[in-house]
């Protein structure tokens, strides 16, 4: 999955012996992506920086050392996280080597880990949601309208949202989950996703729990026709129980 990954760096460059500091906004296409753990995913992608018109002799590229100098470093000495969004962008590694044709590199890991709000209450809400749905197991058969309600809105309640009715629940947290997922459709990617699995399970047990009291009604209507009809006396005894009570 290729994800584009915006990255401000600020590195220091030697060139004929005068140092001056180059601050550069760089777009990074990372193909190493996988949202299979999603939300619970981190992401990792590797950069590599060189100058190709001029060699090492010219132009070096070089990590700002955070002991040396802490302003390259924000002023704490050391380099910190990137907040973007969801997203918490932390260096994992960083190295400059210097390449056979003579040219500075400067190579970089940053690891990319979600931290998302409105996920992560969609989670919750689908568990609350599955919690109520398994209680209605436990309402009395004579509480019947009870057991049919509590079964019913959790797998679907309306709500009224910007002035539209929208459908809420688990099947609403479902299909708002899936559009905030990024374009699956790589034939390549043969991974499943962990949230999406999570609500479609959901959801299917929230329906069956809304089904539950028709199929037990109808199986104990049954038992209670066949014990019913196991109990009648033949109709030849009843004839004669009939005529004796006449006479």
């Amino acid at each position: 999955m290729k994800r584009d990954v915006v990255w401000l760096l600020v590195l220091p460059i030697r060139q004929r012996k005068l140092p001056y500091t180059r601050r550069a906004r760089y777009k990074l296409l990372c193909d190493t992506f996988n949202f299979g753990r999603m939300p619970f995913d981190e992401q990792f992608c590797i950069a590599t920086l060189r100058s190709f018109p001029y060699n090492e002799e010219l132009v070096q590229l070089e990590w700002p050392d955070c002991a040396s100098n802490p302003v390259a470093c924000g002023g704490s000495g050391q380099l910190q996280p990137y907040h973007s969004g969801e997203w918490i962008v932390t260096i994992v590694d960083q190295r400059t080597v210097t390449e056979a044709d003579g040219h500075r590199v400067a190579r970089v890991c940053i690891m990319l880990e979600r931290h998302s709000n409105l996920l992560s209450l969609s989670i919750t809400i689908v568990i609350l949601l599955v919690i109520a749905a398994y209680c209605g197991f436990f309402i009395p058969v004579s509480a019947a309208p009870a057991r049919v309600a509590i079964g019913f809105l959790s797998f679907l309640m309306a709500l009224r949202k910007l002035g539209v009715l929208a459908l809420s629940g688990v099947l609403n947290q479902l299909f708002w989950a899936m559009g905030q997922m990024p374009p699956l459709l790589d034939p390549s990617e043969n991974y499943r996703v962990w949230m999406i699995d999570f609500l479609w399970g959901s959801m299917f047990f929230n329906w069956l729990t809304l089904i539950e009291y028709g199929l037990v009604h109808f199986g104990l209507e049954c038992e209670r026709r066949l014990a019913a009809g196991a109990n009648a006396p033949p109709a030849g005894e009843h004839d004669a129980a009939l005529v004796a009570q006449d006479k």
